[in-house]
């Protein structure tokens, strides 16, 4: 039953040496059934891991079984990542192990992804606004409350614009038509706070389109453009006045 399994399914003996192997590790593995049968198992191990993981058979008593969650090798040399349940048992004084898996190589990537992502945004320094495909707001990072004062319960089921102060209609038919065709849109708009104070921001609106194509989420992500603002004017003054004096420079006649 274990052969014809849609797991991962070695059974070796005290050796290392594979007796028996189902058709999906095989597989995985990259070796046709009959080449593994015989094979000593140890060849699957990647160098760097190959000590540890035979450490654990060696600790391994009869009647024992732990999971596992460790690199393995495959016959053209790639690693994947193996998951599953390693048994030792005993017949006629010898010992055995049987292991049972599968491959969660991609299921650990998307994790890893994920991570990056729930850090990107639980750290980043934009403030990120997350909308439903109606762009009604489900959920914004923790620096969007730090600059603007409002939290989740605050905005929650909001529509996305309501952040934004005065908006130009025909700014906002613009975006709309740049998200229907190219996913995103990027401006400068001005941000109302909690406590109704404005400042300007760098807006860039993503939108994230499910197998169907259609748009199932809305993400913005904007930026203080304050200090920049005051920065340039007052680079825009000193161009024309007097550093000391504050008069009109030459450059002002």
């Amino acid at each position: 039953m274990l052969r014809g399994s849609a797991d991962i399914f070695l059974l070796t003996d005290h050796e290392g040496t594979i007796l028996d192997v189902s058709q999906a590790a095989a597989d995985v593995y990259g070796y046709p059934r009959e080449q593994l049968i015989g094979m000593g198992a140890q060849r699957m191990r990647p160098p760097a891991h190959a000590a540890e993981q035979a450490a654990l058979l060696d600790a391994m008593e009869p009647g024992e079984s732990k999971h596992i969650r460790i690199p393995r090798l495959r016959a053209d040399g790639s690693t994947f990542l193996l998951e599953g349940t390693v048994g030792c048992f005993e017949s006629d004084g010898k010992r055995y192990f049987v292991g049972i898996g599968r491959d969660v190589t991609r299921q650990a990537q998307v994790d890893m992804q994920l991570r990056v992502a729930a850090s990107f945004f639980e750290r980043s320094a934009a403030a990120i606004v997350v909308g439903d495909r109606d762009k009604r707001i489900v959920s914004i990072n923790p620096h969007l409350t730090k600059i603007t004062g409002y939290t989740l319960a605050d905005l929650q089921g909001q529509p996305t614009v309501v952040l934004n102060a005065g908006l130009d209609p025909a700014v906002v038919e613009r975006a709309r038509a740049i998200l229907q065709t190219e996913d995103f849109w990027e401006g400068e708009v001005h941000i109302r706070r909690k406590d109704g104070t404005v400042f300007p921001a760098r807006l860039l609106v993503c939108a994230h389109r499910g197998a169907d194509g259609q748009v199932e989420q809305h993400v913005d992500f904007f930026t203080d453009l304050t200090r920049l603002k005051q920065a340039e004017s007052q680079a825009e003054y000193l161009a024309i006045h007097d550093p000391v004096t504050g008069l009109p420079n030459r450059a002002r006649l």
